[in-house]
């Protein structure tokens, strides 16, 4: 389990993961089943406000990534990998 969870912080960043922990911060009371009893975690309204920044930033770079992939299609270097009849033609797709 442990290694899954490190598996998918590098695939999904840490700023996704950190905002699914503000957001249990911020539901806290629920989970506990007491009001205003102490909480594991606690974030300041400026780390919030640079969370919300690097999540739209975290997002951006997703939404910029899949519009290179669509663009490429089918010459789109899967793991970084070309095969090797498109090589000649996968630079050219990213021009």
């Amino acid at each position: 389990m442990l290694l899954g969870l490190a598996h998918n912080l590098l695939v999904d960043g840490e700023v996704s993961y950190v905002a699914q922990i503000a957001g249990l911060e911020s539901a806290w009371d629920n989970f506990s089943g007491e009001q205003g009893s102490s909480r594991p975690v606690a974030s300041s309204d400026k780390d919030r406000e640079e969370l919300e920044a690097d999540f739209g930033a975290v997002v951006g770079g997703m939404q910029v990534m899949r519009a290179i992939r669509d663009g490429l299609g089918e010459l789109f270097p899967e793991h970084g990998i070309v095969m090797s009849e498109d090589y000649e033609e996968a630079p050219n797709g990213l021009l």
